[in-house]
């Protein structure tokens, strides 16, 4: 169909334009031609793996605050500690799939030693970026990386996991290539990625991520709390949590 209406055109021109215009029509309609092919060979499996680089012995290092809200004496408590995750071993499962065992040490400030507290696992592959966390697989990522694509993250969560995660939820790119200032730096070639969104009168659950191309995950901001008073301008929380993690450092 495209080459009959390419056929048409140049069959009109050649009936309507000078000989010597001809050519320079013949000439014009090929190179469009030609670029419209070029674009459609574009691989876009290059746009995705570089924001979940995985390699032994990197490590990235994040600022944790973890503020609790509590309903029957309406306070709140702020713990704040660092957080670091090593890519520490490759592995491979029992379909031939590769894997990096990820290590996560806590520390509650740079004057302490770090202690282990969980082992994880994450995956890259082709169109997606998985990470089990204790009993819970997610997608992170699906790729290509393209603004509005949505996708479900949570697929492999059954229904009656005792947990708040649901997997009927919808990853979204909110947005790509936009820039974070986070501890006075700027990080550049950042995507947003919401998870869930859900607010009312009474209650919030919003799970956020972001990620840099080269460093993987800077930001996560995970926000569940709810409240009885809502005859006030402010949203106030009652009861729940809210969880931010900040990238500080890494060695790669």
């Amino acid at each position: 169909m495209a080459l009959f209406h390419f056929n048409m055109h140049l069959y009109i021109m050649e009936c309507l334009l000078h000989p010597q215009a001809r050519c320079l029509v013949r000439l014009w309609l090929l190179l469009l031609v030609c670029a419209s092919c070029k674009k459609e060979s574009i691989d876009y499996k290059l746009f995705g793996p570089e924001y979940y680089p995985l390699k032994t012995g990197n490590y990235i290092i994040y600022t944790v605050d973890s503020i609790h809200f509590y309903d029957v004496t309406l306070t709140s408590d702020t713990f704040t500690y660092e957080l670091k995750e090593l890519v520490d071993t490759l592995i491979t499962d029992w379909n031939g799939n590769s894997s990096y065992v990820i290590k996560r040490f806590i520390r509650t400030d740079q004057n302490q030693a770090w202690q282990l507290k969980r082992v994880w696992s994450a995956q890259v592959y082709d169109d997606r970026a998985e990470r089990q966390e204790e009993n819970l697989r997610f997608m992170k990522l699906n790729f290509p990386v393209i603004r509005n694509k949505s996708w479900r993250g949570n697929v492999y969560i059954t229904p009656d996991t005792a947990h708040n995660y649901a997997p009927d939820w919808l990853y979204t790119y909110t947005n790509i290539d936009t820039t974070l200032i986070l501890n006075g730096e700027k990080l550049d070639s950042c995507i947003v990625i919401e998870q869930y969104n859900e607010q009312n009168q009474i209650e919030k659950h919003i799970e956020r991520e972001m990620y840099q191309i080269g460093t993987g995950m800077v930001f996560k901001e995970s926000v569940f709390v709810g409240r009885q008073t809502i005859n006030t301008q402010n949203w106030i929380p009652e009861k729940g949590r809210i969880v931010r993690y900040r990238f500080l450092e890494k060695n790669y």
